[in-house]
């Protein structure tokens, strides 16, 4: 199970502040339905732009089962028969130069 420290506050900005990014990076020791469920869960409670999960272990053929609405995947797959892999996943309509 995925925790956070009490006291986070949404992405909400004061008047004259910009936005600030959300990023959630997580080393997950391989994904899995249930972990796909905690991550889905983060990303709306948490506001999440940017998300990174090291060795998720998902290989190109299975991304089709890690997908994430409203984001934009990248993926590096796993390497070798060891958990690895990095899945990263950007909020669509953040744009990069």
């Amino acid at each position: 199970m995925i925790s956070f420290k009490i006291g986070y506050k949404k992405n909400c900005p004061r008047q004259g502040e910009s936005r600030r990014l959300q990023i959630f990076q997580w080393h997950a020791g391989g994904m899995s339905p249930d972990k796909k469920i905690q991550v889905q869960n983060i990303l709306q409670t948490y506001d999440v732009d940017i998300f990174t999960i090291m060795e998720a272990n998902i290989s190109d053929d299975k991304l089709k089962y890690y997908q994430f609405p409203g984001y934009t995947l990248y993926n590096l797959p796993k390497y070798r028969q060891v958990v690895s892999g990095i899945l990263t996943g950007v909020k669509e309509g953040i744009k990069s130069h």
